[in-house]
């Protein structure tokens, strides 16, 4: 371990012109650190192992400098980013639309059998398939799901829920259906309009 010298053994050995080394004072056995910020000495136990500052600079260090690498990492990101996309858009998009298709057909295949189709008239032509809430309540359902009540992160959602059961496949024209009317015009029994 290298020698350092305390404040008063310091100033007689600077004095002399001797050289200041560190961690401890070899005439008295003092253990302090020099504070690489402000430069004050400290007892060696209010450092830690690897620390070279004090508290006080440590915390300022740290505010002032995590504050820097913040800035500077969001603009490096949101020029990164921007430039990448616009020099991979396509791709980016073909690979989010092969996301998307991937999702929404596991949903599909679970809810609607393998090859998908509706639970009401059996219409198999999967652009034309949604999913449809059993209990009618999809508005309330999406509202607390925020943002994720839609599309691909709502594919997800399901997914990651492990398929509620509240959830069935229907075509659009059954699902508007049931959302406008109450039922569908597949169903053998309507309701009579009461004239």
């Amino acid at each position: 371990m290298d020698s350092i010298f305390c404040p008063a053994c310091q100033a007689s050995r600077a004095l002399k012109g001797y050289r200041v080394n560190r961690y401890r004072c070899a005439e008295c056995g003092y253990d302090f650190k020099r504070c690489t910020g402000c430069q004050a000495l400290y007892p060696l136990s209010e450092y830690g192992a690897n620390r070279w500052r004090c508290t006080d600079c440590l915390n300022s260090y740290k505010r002032g400098c995590r504050k820097e690498r913040a800035d500077d990492r969001v603009v490096h990101y949101r020029t990164y980013t921007a430039g990448y996309y616009q020099a991979n858009r396509e791709r980016i998009i073909a690979k989010q639309a092969a996301l998307t298709l991937a999702s929404r057909m596991t949903v599909l295949r679970h809810y609607g059998g393998d090859p998908p189709a509706c639970a009401c008239c059996g219409e198999a032509t999967v652009e034309f398939l949604t999913i449809d809430h059993i209990n009618g309540n999809g508005g309330q359902h999406r509202k607390e799901l925020g943002g994720l009540g839609q599309g691909r992160a709502f594919y997800r959602w399901i997914i990651r829920n492990l398929f509620p059961s509240a959830l069935r496949v229907l075509c659009f024209n059954c699902n508007c259906a049931r959302g406008l009317y109450g039922y569908c015009p597949h169903e053998a029994s309507v309701p009579s309009t009461g004239s």
